[in-house]
């Protein structure tokens, strides 16, 4: 055999082994999703989620929690956060990226200090940081940007008191800051901002808090609820931020913090939460003065740290938290808030609180979380009516985390940093993708 023959047959047979490993990796991939493909015949559809692309490992920046993550000028945006190694280390760094995959340090040390706690809005085609806290200060600078790498203040010290757990809304053409603490107290002022300098006082017209529920609903903002001394169930709203209206000094439902409000069928609703014990009643309003007992017990137990989401024309309440070291993951949801049915009393995917909910594709995702028995979690799971529930995948090639960010962005589903006891902070980013971008991706690789 002469030579040129003989270094043919070694490409050939080079370009066999590589296109023998992709369809062995691809088959691998398929294999584990084959009875997603007999049950549903469209596999293509159904297994998204299920790999997860390492978009960027250990990315440049440091790992993280209590970050801020907006979508900007078609990029994705790390603002800020946190992470403790021996002390807590409180971080002003900047990264974006149009890809998840390789992100760019816009800078390393923005002008604003380090901070978690605080606010980032997109407002007048700019990214804003408001307020926040580090080890010892609390913070009332305001700071924007319109490509991240130039930090400009604002005001150095605006009119409104250092805060951190407040909300920012944007309204009206107007920023707003509302409520929250500081290192002393708990806040009730409510102040606005055309231009992020001058700040103006709206009011301190209702009663100090946080962790409040503020929504915007039939053209006013609204303040529902909350804690300062003790727990809250007033309920504010305003039309300009200046004249807030007492709708109702004690709302028919009882006083609580850290419950869910959304918006749907026209009608603002507040389900469950703590008040110095778990709840589990459903409330509504068309007015926020008349409160409406939906139920008073939802077929759903009492809790906390759940998700509520609105998907399919339904009101949709998954897992949580209801003390005692009882996690859930159960699912209800309702279509007038007075009938739950339970989708399911114990979902395929382990109890858990402090995960994310994201609608991607017509479906409802859970991802990762804190669950029962101290156990982090990185399983993915989504349903297409709540009652049956796929792995997508059980471990995800993401480390298991909780208190991450997950976004919907350019198609795909993202998740970015988080915490996890055994590996510290993180700061890993991950995207999952419709199967056929996957294919793709693996023969562009031959």
């Amino acid at each position: 055999m002469n030579l040129i023959k003989f270094n043919s047959l070694i490409h050939i047979s080079n370009s066999m082994h590589k296109i023998t490993l992709t369809l062995l990796f691809f088959l691998s991939q398929l294999n584990t999703y084959s009875q997603i493909e007999k049950n549903n015949n469209n596999v293509n559809s159904e297994i998204i989620g299920a790999i997860w692309y390492y978009a960027s490992g250990d990315v440049p920046f440091l790992p993280r929690s209590m970050h801020t993550s907006v979508v900007y000028n078609n990029k994705m945006w790390v603002i800020g956060g946190y992470y403790y190694n021996v002390d807590y280390h409180y971080m002003n760094d900047v990264w974006y990226s149009t890809d998840g995959v390789n992100w760019t340090q816009a800078t390393a040390s923005a002008a604003f200090p380090g901070r978690s706690g605080h606010t980032s809005v997109v407002y007048d085609n700019k990214m804003w940081v408001i307020g926040g806290h580090d080890s010892n200060n609390y913070r009332n600078d305001v700071w924007y940007s319109t490509d991240g790498m130039v930090w400009t203040q604002s005001t150095a010290s605006a009119a409104f008191p250092a805060r951190s757990g407040h909300t920012s809304v944007v309204y009206d053409n107007k920023m707003w800051v509302i409520g929250g603490h500081d290192s002393n107290d708990y806040r009730n002022d409510v102040w606005y901002s055309i231009d992020g300098v001058i700040w103006s006082e709206a009011t301190t017209a209702f009663p100090r808090r946080d962790s409040h529920t503020s929504v915007v609903f039939n053209n006013k903002i609204w303040v529902i609820g909350g804690y300062d001394d003790g727990y809250r169930n007033d309920v504010w709203y305003s039309t300009d931020g200046v004249i807030w209206t007492e709708a109702t000094a004690s709302a028919a439902f009882p006083a609580r913090d850290r419950h869910t409000s959304v918006v749907y069928d026209n009608k603002i609703w507040v389900i469950g939460g703590y008040g110095g014990g778990y709840r589990n009643d459903v409330w509504y309003s068309t007015d926020g003065v008349i409160w409406t007992e939906a139920t008073a017990s939802a077929d759903f137990p009492a809790r906390r740290g759940h998700t509520s989401v609105v998907f399919n024309d339904k009101m949709w309440v998954i897992g949580g938290y209801s003390g005692s070291g009882v996690y859930r993951n159960d699912v209800g949801y309702s279509t007038d808030g007075v009938v739950w049915i339970e989708a399911t009393a114990s979902a395929a995917f382990q109890s858990r609180s402090s995960h994310t909910s994201v609608i991607y594709d017509n479906k409802m995702w859970v991802i990762g979380g804190y669950g029962s028995g101290g156990d982090y979690l990185n399983d993915i799971w989504y349903s297409t009516d709540g009652v049956v529930w796929t792995q997508a995948t059980a471990s995800a090639a993401f480390k298991e985390r909780d208190n991450h960010t997950s976004v919907v962005y350019n198609n795909k589903m993202w998740v970015i940093g988080g915490h996890n006891y055994y590996y510290g902070y993180l700061n890993n980013v991950w995207y999952s993708i419709i199967p056929t971008s996957v294919i793709n991706d693996i023969w562009s690789l031959y």
